[in-house]
């Protein structure tokens, strides 16, 4: 014969008892949050050629995602190439003049409605000019030419 031992209950304090059972389980958040990268305009340089023009923005942190668009608008009576950059901040002169056959006036400014968005308009001289948008390393390359 096996003697059975008899179990008796844990007993527990007041205090104890109050308390609710929570299993406490550390919860990692798999999607760490990725701080965006702010791209900063340091400089804008022109290469100038018989019949072609690259207008150069030298930027900063050349990792991660830039995103721009462009688009033909009309300012102060005079055609504008405008290019949303983001997200990026000015770093460098707000205005630049360039004596060229393409450019004359290039400014930046910071767009008053979205953080971290910059527009740069660049001042077309002649009308119906071609263009061509590149990122190359940690440049941004508007080339600019007749059709």
């Amino acid at each position: 014969k096996t003697a059975k031992k008899e179990e008796k209950p844990i007993q527990k304090t007041d205090e104890e008892a109050k308390k609710p059972f929570v299993k406490s389980v550390k919860i990692e958040d798999k999607k760490a949050e990725k701080t965006a990268e702010i791209f900063k305009i340091n400089n804008i340089s022109i290469i100038e050629a018989e019949n072609r023009t690259m207008l150069v923005m030298n930027i900063t942190n050349p990792n991660g995602n830039l995103e721009y668009v462009d688009d033909i608008e009309s300012r102060y009576g005079k055609e504008w190439l405008k290019l949303r950059i983001k997200p990026a901040v000015r770093k460098t002169e707000k205005s630049f003049k360039f004596k060229s056959a393409f450019v004359g006036e290039v400014f930046l400014e910071e767009d008053k409605d979205n953080q971290n968005v910059l527009n740069v308009y660049v001042e077309l001289l002649p009308s119906e000019v071609t263009y061509d948008i590149a990122r190359v390393k940690n440049n941004l390359v508007i080339t600019l030419s007749n059709p």
